[in-house]
């Protein structure tokens, strides 16, 4: 097995076993490395990528549960062309597809996909050309990793999922700047927002108050903006969310005690 350290990869051309890729067990973001894909070839087939893409495989393996984010650098200087990425259940090379995502943002030299890992378990994560003629061959991959499980993963679906207040994952939460009278338990969903400047905007279905708090780009990071949602019926913020990064919703319930079910829809435009 290779491994790789988080520094920018060598030329390679042997690509079907896949690089070793430990995953941080804390929040944090690292570059993962930079490749061409003129020195891959096309290994693997059957995901969301055209025929003949030309993929590079990483083997993944997290000390704990958690969500986890990997994209591509935006800096043309570093990614020249927009990528496929697809994970599989167990080691490299890949057997069985979980999810695979390509175009998330049309237009433009980019890709990601957010996803959960169990704790010591292996994956098989596959970078693929979006458009194999595409005159880029240049990709960096970033990764973003969180410490804890996303209950939600909003990336570009504007369905409706389920959360809870009266459970999360951080029982040990502190309040919200903006809702004196939350409290933990907390739990977390991922926003994935592609290159550019957008608002965040969504539904709330409730019975009872939460209290949302946003963070970019990790659970743990600066909070960029507090609201709390009283009735059921339209969410957002004013605030700029710079992109490409991923965008953490922490929701906690707004009354002291009073906790329960809801429904949540976010879209960023």
């Amino acid at each position: 097995m290779r491994r790789l350290a988080l520094a920018v990869l060598a030329s390679c051309v042997d690509t079907a076993p896949g690089y070793r890729l430990d995953v941080p067990p804390t929040p944090g973001e690292a570059e993962v490395g930079s490749f061409h894909f003129a020195d891959t070839s096309d290994d693997v087939h059957g995901t969301c990528a055209p025929g003949g893409a030309r993929d590079l495989s990483f083997e993944l393996t997290s000390d704990v549960t958690q969500t986890v984010v990997f994209d591509t650098d935006p800096d043309t200087a570093k990614t020249t062309m927009p990528v496929a990425m697809s994970l599989f259940d167990g080691p490299c090379p890949p057997a069985q597809m979980i999810g695979c995502r390509v175009g998330p943002c049309p237009g433009v030299p980019y890709g990601n996909l957010a996803a959960t890992l169990q704790a010591q378990h292996t994956y098989c994560l596959v970078v693929e050309e979006a458009d194999p003629a595409n005159a880029g061959d240049l990709v960096t991959i970033r990764m973003f990793t969180s410490g804890r499980t996303a209950v939600m993963i909003f990336d570009g679906n504007p369905v409706a999922m389920p959360g809870n207040t009266c459970s999360g994952d951080d029982p040990s939460a502190p309040p919200f700047s903006c809702a004196s009278g939350s409290s933990a338990p907390s739990s977390a969903a991922v926003v994935t927002v592609c290159p550019g400047v957008h608002h965040l905007s969504g539904t709330v279905q409730l019975a009872n108050p939460v209290a949302f708090s946003l963070h970019a780009p990790v659970p743990s990071g600066p909070e960029v903006a507090c609201f709390a949602a009283g009735t059921s019926g339209a969410i957002g913020t004013p605030e700029n969310l710079p992109g490409p990064q991923p965008f953490w919703l922490l929701m906690e319930h707004a009354s002291p005690a009073v906790c329960g079910g809801f429904q949540l829809a976010v879209t960023v435009q």
